[in-house]
């Protein structure tokens, strides 16, 4: 159980995309955006002048730039040929997935807190079931005491070298695969589907270029992984990011050229390839215990790295109200994702994928390969001392609850290697975080005090009687 933010913080924000994208269209209505949905882009041109566009009602629309977030069926990837065939990337999945209610929460169907030890409830978070060949999240809208979402999104990714496309239905294939786990398949003997089963083909596809003569394609137009880590998140938000500043600055100075925007396609093809080669060791690493056990934790490490750059961003602008505190995203280490523009951090990644894909390869056992990641993560020194991650037999590192927190920040103050101090310790503290998180609250928020009293309690314990409540209760519709 790697901590996100435990509550107060958390937990993990579970959001229902349907509303988020129903949101973030009237938020660009507000500012200005002209909707037109429902129609297919039939004609693009682009020349040195501008772009030129033709929809299926025949409308027509100039413009200085374009950006295509239209995914896989990407109609700039596609007018210009930019998908490469073979896809390069070493991932080779396919997934099937649904939405549906009366999941049972895995605390009620699986071993009890006492038996595992585990300090989250499985339910407050994102479950991964992880099997040889395989994995498969539940992720549940309703996981928090005021949530009114009661949707779970719930889906299979499986190695196509290990589960080969099948003529069964997706339904079908979903049920004969969790039956082979009992103790999956417990989770959902009550449950029902309540949206239509989709069956991808491979998942992976990668393109030539993602940013050409006044075009970008965003990252679900230029390439894609595969689900897990919700790489493309990361990799979306980081691009916006980028792709923003530059279109302002664009704008401002009329100068739309290919140069002006040719570092956010290397950072946007560097992010999709670390996050392809650490799902592919994931997969190779499923396959045996000891081998995930010690390769989850890298991954582990890149994402605390990878989020103490952008907290550390944050807090030095709030301590200088300086927005060039934000420059930050474009210098090393704070670049890219996963923390693979730290150099101590990216050596250690590529020592112990070699490791990993020398099982796959045959030039490794599984335990030999384990047992030089655990020394790996011992002599590199970058782990935080209170999660114990070269210690094979210490299960999570911890919750992120107040004292946790507290010997993590103390440690990265003030015991962690000097470049992890110079770097990621360097603005704010504890209490400067805690202020953020309370002026961010809203004032309707704050004003109850069932709210806050849950909100000081949570401060110091992960698993409380409102968890408690919600995994003992039916989920029926």
């Amino acid at each position: 159980q790697f901590p996100t933010w435990a509550p107060p913080f958390g937990p993990d924000i579970h959001f229902y995309r349907q509303d988020v994208d129903a949101y973030m269209l009237a938020v660009a209505i507000r500012y200005g955006a002209v909707v037109q949905q429902n129609i297919g882009v039939t004609e693009i041109e682009i020349d040195e002048k501008e772009v030129y566009i033709k929809t299926s009602r025949d409308d027509e629309y100039r413009a200085s730039y374009v950006v295509d977030a239209g995914g896989f069926n990407s109609p700039i990837a596609k007018k210009f040929g930019l998908r490469e065939t073979p896809c390069p990337l070493k991932t080779q999945s396919r997934s099937i997935f649904t939405h549906m209610v009366n999941v049972t929460p895995y605390d009620q169907c699986g071993a009890e807190q006492s038996e595992h030890g585990l300090p989250s409830p499985f339910h407050q978070g994102t479950l991964h079931h992880v099997f040889d060949g395989g994995w498969m999240w539940v992720i549940p809208f309703n996981n928090h005491p005021t949530s009114t979402n009661s949707l779970c999104s719930v889906g299979i990714s499986l190695d196509l070298t290990a589960y080969p496309k099948t003529n069964l239905t997706p339904e079908q294939e979903f049920k004969d695969i969790i039956n082979r786990f009992p103790g999956i398949a417990k989770q959902f003997e009550n449950a029902q589907s309540v949206r239509e089963w989709i069956a991808t083909e491979r998942n992976q596809y990668f393109s030539k270029q993602a940013v050409g003569e006044r075009f970008c394609l965003l990252p679900h137009a230029a390439g894609f992984v595969d689900p897990l880590f919700s790489s493309g998140l990361g990799i979306t938000l980081s691009t916006i990011n980028q792709l923003s500043d530059r279109l302002i600055t664009a704008t401002a100075n009329n100068d739309f050229s290919m140069q002006h925007f040719a570092s956010l396609e290397t950072w946007l093809f560097k992010n999709l390839n670390h996050f392809d080669r650490l799902v592919s060791c994931s997969y190779i690493a499923f396959s045996n215990f000891n081998l995930w056990n010690a390769w989850h934790r890298i991954w582990m490490l890149g994402s605390f790295y990878g989020l103490s750059s952008q907290v550390e961003i944050l807090y030095r602008y709030e301590t200088t109200k300086d927005p060039s505190a934000f420059g930050c995203y474009e210098m090393a280490p704070y670049r890219g994702l996963q923390a693979l523009d730290f150099p101590e951090y990216a050596q250690l990644f590529n020592e112990c994928a070699t490791y990993v894909e020398s099982v796959r390869a045959g030039k490794l056992l599984p335990d030999e390969a384990a047992q030089q990641i655990y020394e790996a993560l011992k002599n590199s020194e970058l782990c935080p001392k209170p999660w114990k991650l070269a210690k094979s037999t210490q299960r999570f590192p911890g919750t992120l609850t107040l004292f946790p927190m507290l010997r993590l920040l103390t440690w990265g103050k003030f015991q962690s290697p000097a470049v992890v101090r110079k770097n990621f310790f360097v603005s704010g503290n504890l209490l400067h975080f805690s202020a953020i998180f309370w002026r961010v609250e809203t004032d309707e928020f704050l004003r109850s005090i069932n709210t806050i009293f849950r909100m000081i309690r949570d401060t110091f314990f992960s698993w409380n009687q409102d968890y408690k409540k919600i995994i003992g209760k039916s989920h029926r519709v």
